[in-house]
């Protein structure tokens, strides 16, 4: 099956992207599709929806982008 990238951006708050993204990576998810979510918001608030407790993450996607020695595999949270 073929990769596909969907991007939501925009530059303005609460215009809702990450409503949108939440519901269409879980919408995806529902059909067995490999799905990637990736939470470049400072407010964490992608993650959050997802249940996950951001106070516990060791490494996010700063690091990834910052350090060397942080591989994708360290920053990659399942949640199902």
């Amino acid at each position: 099956m073929k990769t596909r990238i969907i991007s939501l951006v925009n530059q303005k708050g609460g215009v809702g992207k990450t409503t949108s993204a939440v519901n269409l990576g879980a919408f995806l998810a529902s059909f067995n599709r490999k799905t990637l979510l990736l939470d470049f918001d400072p407010q964490s608030n992608l993650s959050l929806h997802l249940g996950v407790n951001v106070q516990k993450i060791e490494k996010s996607i700063t690091e990834l982008l910052l350090d060397d020695d942080v591989t994708f595999k360290d920053v990659v949270i399942n949640t199902y």
